[in-house]
């Protein structure tokens, strides 16, 4: 199962790009720019 589009930056922040389209999870402490997301997922 290739995984190589899936990143972990700090904690449980991580980062899909699938296909084009950037989706964050609980984006914190990413060192790059965010702005190129398409969705970011932030926990309640």
């Amino acid at each position: 199962m290739d995984v190589s589009f899936i990143s972990v930056n700090a904690q449980n922040s991580i980062r899909i790009d699938a296909n084009g389209i950037i989706i964050y999870v609980d984006p914190f402490q990413i060192k790059k720019e965010t702005g190129d997301a398409d969705f970011i997922l932030l926990p309640e």
